[in-house]
């Protein structure tokens, strides 16, 4: 299965069933619409793990704010990589170049969310706004890296 696209079987119509060979017969059971839906889990799940990463390193383990910030934000990368290669695309295998170029991926989410943030609010919007643009506009860019790229 390419690029997590599970496929199902389908008998052609009028067709006896034992003279039609279904396996050879396929269709996606889940397009772009499915993948896109479990992205956004996958999404909201994340945010749940670095914030709630963060409170536990910080309030319960009693790390620095740095150390903590730092610890939620690992931890939720590797749950998100994970998830997005499993559950929402079904990679499967070559995890190290995975690997590789979902970390190319981080840092240009990093570079263009500077880039929105600071020249979004250099403009007069309200920061918190500008980092909500920036927040789409990644979302956006990674579901078509993941799907095309990372994961493909």
């Amino acid at each position: 299965m390419r690029s997590g696209r599970s496929l199902h079987r389908t008998r052609l119509r009028g067709a006896e069933p034992d003279c039609v060979d279904t396996a050879a017969v396929t269709t996606p059971a889940v397009g772009v619409r499915g993948a896109f839906g479990r992205f956004l889990v996958v999404g909201v799940l994340s945010v749940g793990v670095d914030t709630g990463g963060l409170i536990v390193l910080r309030e319960l383990v009693g790390l620095p704010l740095a150390w903590a910030t730092s610890l939620a934000f690992a931890l939720t990368l590797a749950v998100n990589f994970s998830l997005n290669m499993g559950f929402v695309f079904g990679a499967q295998g070559r995890l190290a170049g995975r690997l590789a170029r979902y970390g190319v991926l981080v840092v240009v989410n990093y570079l263009l969310t500077m880039l929105l943030v600071l020249g979004i609010a250099a403009l007069g919007v309200h920061y918190v706004a500008a980092k909500l643009v920036a927040v789409a506009c990644c979302a956006l860019l990674n579901f078509v890296a993941f799907r095309h790229w990372v994961f493909a």
